[in-house]
């Protein structure tokens, strides 16, 4: 079954930056990213929402956070009620197919926007690489409804 669905919205919830750390040369500087990947139901809206937030931290102290943003995406799903249903534990289900490509499509949008967001700083070289959604852990998550 082909499942239509469009942008209703990118929000940007956050958006942090450290000040450049003095002990980081700008040539020796490098990246890791911690992201998260999370996706809701909006029942009134009739929107699936997917939640990303992507930490940047320094390649060699990992625990060390430089920047962090956070967006909603919200997806507009042709035939919504068709698409997006209960199950028996009163949950809503969203197609595995459909979820996996809302959620690829929401990584690189952050990508996009981190660029955009941390241009001219020192993060600036902070690119998101090409992320695989299948190499996820997933966490076990309830899909709910947000009203």
């Amino acid at each position: 079954m082909e499942i239509k669905f469009k942008f209703k919205d990118i929000e940007l919830v956050s958006k942090e930056m450290v000040a450049k750390p003095q002990d980081l040369s700008q040539e020796k500087i490098g990246f890791n990213f911690r992201i998260k990947v999370g996706t809701s139901v909006n029942l009134d809206a009739k929107v699936v929402l997917v939640l990303v937030s992507a930490v940047i931290t320094h390649l060699l102290q990992n625990d060390k956070q430089l920047g962090k943003i956070e967006i909603i995406n919200a997806f507009e799903i042709v035939d919504f009620d068709d698409v997006i249903i209960k199950n028996e534990a009163n949950q809503y289900i969203i197609p595995p197919e459909l979820d996996h490509t809302l959620r690829t499509v929401s990584l690189s949008t952050v990508r996009g926007i981190i660029w955009s967001e941390f241009r001219g700083t020192y993060l600036h070289r902070a690119v998101l690489p090409v992320l695989y959604i299948k190499d996820f852990k997933e966490e076990p998550a309830q899909k709910e409804e947000i009203n």
